[in-house]
């Protein structure tokens, strides 16, 4: 039995015709309401846009992503693997594969010691990818799946290394969260009580789709588009693609700009701006960005013209202050080379904390002592064995002697094991941060805020680890690229100031975005569709 399905009609924004028709069918009261959007922000909108319509008495609904949908409603047997969890759990399954289905695996002789790591990351979020879908390796290891044909070995030695994973988390009771939800769905482990209304999912994979089928009636789909449109939909709302493979975009060749590059389109979006019939507010305006590489020219040009803009995407935590600083750390520990030291030894953050701490701090700027020393003696390392002309030896051993007390144990040459790093690390952040007094008003800041609250939930993950996952011993610098590499690819969510700004959304959140002004960005062939041409196993 599918959903519900309400057609709310195109002639107005999704998100206010979805208000309207909740604060019409349901009142005040909308606490036993689950409602999915595509995205947060389509939510976040949804809620004001209710709040605004509400009576005092008003009981919201919870709003999640179409993504979250699942976790809100299903009870997983066994607590889930967190991902650094699940991507050590897939290192020691690769581990355990013979030297020919390595071999297989990365279609080369090279070194397992240290391609293990990167192999786990990728297989993790390859097994990611495809789970959800409800698929394994070893259907596609089947040889009608593999074209060409040779690619079955690697399936074949995915397949095992699989087995070994699932195997792994089994003995530290735990459970794989993407094959779990699936197994809590087809046993009924959900909440088949609640009302779900999809508001605006047009796709979605196989888990959403298996759930929303079990859920059943208890489902409306709320679709923008007439009741004309009916067969170009699916039960739940979905698209029928075939229905829409031919259609035309109704846009003139006016209303379209071609430039050479992202500074070009930056300079076309204020010119736009500039013709627009009458002053707009913020909020009227929007900037989707197809291409994120445009991203921070339309920032940097639009805050040149005075126009604040808030990225959707929200800030890269590797590009944040304290990533950067134990990304420098991790450097120069690895080798103890002079240049990484003197790259550490320049970081904002350090140059703060000796400016704050008198006893800390050299005689002379250190940025100075470094480049005297540099010019006298090209040297190629920083270890504490300098030599003894000018500039004077003791300026150097200050400088070094004072990173090394804010760095404390991560200079040790000691080993320990992987979970065992989390204490000096948080220490050595807290040296340096500690004592700052930050604004979550002022936007540097709360990134700053943001970022090492990011970094504190990973150490405390590290510290959570369970025994038997990861290296049993391992030196700062590599513990320092387990927390790296962990936090590659988040980000921090944008600011939440009330200050007007332009948005910029990216692809998949215009379609629900109300603004009435629209300025798409990045439209280009391999970025609307992306193209993924390098994938190792899913070209």
């Amino acid at each position: 039995m599918g959903a519900e399905r309400i057609f709310l009609g195109w002639d107005k924004p999704l998100v206010s015709a979805a208000a309207g028709w909740l604060s019409e069918k349901h009142g005040t009261d909308m606490s036993s309401l689950v409602i999915a959007t595509p995205g947060a922000r389509a939510g976040r909108r949804l809620l004001e846009q209710l709040a605004r319509q509400a009576a005092p008495n008003w009981a919201p609904p919870r709003i999640v992503t179409q993504g979250q949908l699942t976790d809100e409603l299903v009870s997983l047997p066994l607590p889930a693997a967190s991902r650094l969890a699940r991507t050590l759990a897939w290192e020691r399954a690769i581990s355990q594969l013979s030297g020919a289905e390595w071999n297989a695996l990365t279609r080369n002789n090279r070194e397992r010691a240290a391609d293990a790591m990167p192999m786990a990351e990728r297989v993790r979020a390859l097994h990611g990818e495809l789970a959800p879908e409800g698929l394994g390796f070893a259907q596609l290891a089947s040889e009608e799946s593999c074209t060409p044909q040779e690619e079955a070995g690697r399936w074949r030695a995915l397949e095992k290394a699989q087995a070994g994973y699932r195997s792994i988390l089994a003995e530290l009771e735990l459970s794989d969260p993407h094959e779990a939800r699936f197994h809590a769905i087809d046993t009924g482990d959900f909440d088949t009580q609640v009302d779900v209304i999809l508001v605006g999912v047009a796709d979605g994979n196989k888990l959403l789709w298996r759930l929303l089928e079990k859920l059943g009636d208890r489902v409306t789909a709320l679709i923008a588009a007439p009741d004309g449109e009916a067969d170009a939909f699916d039960g739940f709302g979905g698209l029928q693609r075939k229905a829409w493979s031919d259609r035309s975009v109704p846009l003139t060749l006016k209303a379209w700009h071609v430039v050479p590059g992202p500074a070009d389109q930056a300079e076309q979006v204020c010119q736009v701006l500039r013709r627009l019939e009458q002053p707009q507010s913020a909020d009227a305006i929007t900037v989707g960005v197809a291409d994120g590489e445009v991203s921070p020219f339309l920032s940097r040009r639009l805050g040149q013209e005075g126009v604040g803009v808030r990225d959707a995407a929200g800030t890269p935590l590797d590009r944040t202050r304290p990533v950067q600083l134990l990304n420098l750390v991790a450097r120069y520990l690895k080798g103890l080379r002079f240049e990484a030291f003197a790259a550490l030894v320049r970081h904002p953050d350090l140059g703060q904390l000796w400016l704050r701490n008198a006893s800390l701090f050299p005689e002379r700027d250190p940025a100075l002592v470094l480049d005297d020393y540099q010019r006298a003696h090209l040297p190629a390392k920083a270890d504490g064995d300098w030599l003894s002309t000018k500039p004077a030896p003791a300026e150097i051993e200050n400088v070094h002697a004072s990173l090394l007390a804010v760095c404390g144990e991560l200079v040790s040459a000691k080993q320990r094991p992987l979970g065992a790093w989390a204490a000096p690390l948080r220490e050595f952040l807290t040296a340096v941060y500690g004592e700052q007094e930050l604004d979550p008003d002022v936007e540097h800041e709360r990134v700053l805020m943001e970022a090492l609250g990011a970094i504190g939930t990973f150490l405390s993950e590290l510290e959570a680890l369970p025994k038997g996952l990861g290296p049993k011993e391992l030196s700062a610098s590599r513990a320092l690229d387990f927390l790296l590499r962990s936090l590659r690819g988040q980000a921090l969510p944008p600011s939440q100031a009330s200050a007007a700004r332009i948005e910029l959304l990216g692809w998949l959140e215009l379609a629900l975005d109300d603004a009435p002004i629209l300025i798409v960005t990045g439209f280009n062939e391999g970025r609307v569709p992306q193209s993924i041409d390098s994938d190792p196993f899913l070209p």
